[in-house]
């Protein structure tokens, strides 16, 4: 039996260390270390102020050989806020079922925050009233009993003798909330958790994942959360509790921006020689093609050929240069291209030099791009 099963508090103790058969393997005789399970974190310490990490049931990873009489300490600070989470998330869970028929799916605790996922959806209202309901049990409090059976055992609850039990067989029960088999740590009343918060919701598969917290980690996050909120709405030069209008005002004038910027281009493309440019609005990646002319005689004739193709390109023509913008995502753009490579080799008797000035990946970037066709 593991000594942690008895009493979560003991940090320090001295055991006896006996090697296994891997030379850096031991086993402590008492057991008070946890080595995880049930989703909850596993004890992190020293022996004989030798660090540990790793082990699994009663055998522990050594980084030297290590037997005897040692003194094993383990961390505090894991073990205490380990014992909040997990019996905050008996009764977390307790609640969602109690109040929704949520039933929890999965536990998983990190070092100041865990999550659980429910095998339906809630909306954040209905999430709240658990929050709130859990937070009045947390200040009424209620004594977390715990009770080992072995196999012998004739007080097994009957609900539990139908099921595979593996012994010894360990019942975690809050006093009149809650009650189910758990090989982790707990605290000893729930007015220990403080405070319970839900950090954020997310959608799974199933149904929802919810991270939350316990006592000061939960409030630690909160402040955390808090002094971010600060930090945005002083950038904004706006007060903490206005960020969310101020956000908004800003979505507003981003849309208004990128309205004036379509004004603009359909106003430079009158400048192109580009009559009609409603689908300009849909070139959302563009390239500038820039085309050295040897018979500048050919320009009408290739002035004529684009007009045909205003949908698809924009472009400018001085002295023997010819540059034209495309949008990647037009069809009839390696049409266009194809016809005045043709035209340009055939009709004007030389050669042409194409040349990819800028790739615009971005509908914003129309404008660089314009301003490119003018240098």
């Amino acid at each position: 039996m593991f000594a942690y099963t008895e009493n979560i508090y003991t940090f320090e103790a001295t055991a006896t260390s006996i090697p296994q058969n891997d030379k850096f393997a031991i086993s402590l005789v008492p057991n008070f270390l946890f080595s995880g399970g049930g989703g909850q974190l596993p004890d992190c310490g020293t022996i004989n102020d030798i660090p540990f990490t790793l082990f699994s049931g009663d055998s522990i990873l050594m980084d030297k050989d290590i037997s005897g009489v040692v003194i094993v300490k383990i961390s505090e600070n894991r073990r205490r806020n380990s014992s909040l989470l997990h019996t905050g998330q008996h009764l977390l869970s307790a609640e969602f079922e109690r109040m929704h028929n949520a039933k929890s799916s999965s536990f998983t605790a990190f070092e100041d925050y865990a999550t659980i996922e429910l095998n339906i959806k809630l909306s954040q209202k209905q999430i709240d009233e658990v929050e709130e309901n859990t937070n009045l049990k947390i200040a009424k409090g209620a004594g977390v009993e715990i009770k080992v059976f072995t196999q012998e055992s004739d007080e097994i609850p009957q609900e539990y003798r139908s099921g595979k039990l593996k012994f010894p067989f360990r019942l975690v029960s809050i006093i009149g909330l809650d009650s189910c088999g758990c090989c982790g740590t707990h605290v000893s009343d729930i007015s220990e958790l403080q405070i319970c918060k839900v950090l954020s919701v997310e959608n799974v598969k199933a149904g929802i994942k919810i991270e939350f917290s316990f006592g000061g980690q939960a409030i630690q996050k909160l402040n955390s959360s808090r002094n971010e909120l600060l930090r945005i709405s002083k950038h904004l030069t706006t007060g903490e509790f206005d960020v969310f209008e101020s956000v908004k005002a800003m979505q507003a004038e981003l849309k208004a921006t990128k309205k004036r910027n379509s004004e603009v281009l359909k106003v430079l493309s009158r400048y192109l020689m580009c009559e009609n440019v409603t689908e300009l609005k849909d070139f959302k990646s563009i390239f500038v093609q820039s085309i050295s002319l040897e018979n500048a005689d050919i320009q009408p004739l290739l002035a004529s050929l684009l007009k045909e193709y205003q949908n698809a390109c924009v472009f400018n023509m001085s002295g023997n240069k010819l540059k034209v913008v495309f949008g990647s995502n037009q069809k009839r753009g390696g049409e266009v291209l194809d016809r005045l490579k043709s035209v340009i080799e055939v009709v004007g008797g030389g050669s042409a030099v194409r040349v990819i000035i800028e790739v615009a990946a971005k509908y914003e970037d129309v404008l660089t791009v314009f301003k490119t066709i003018f240098d």
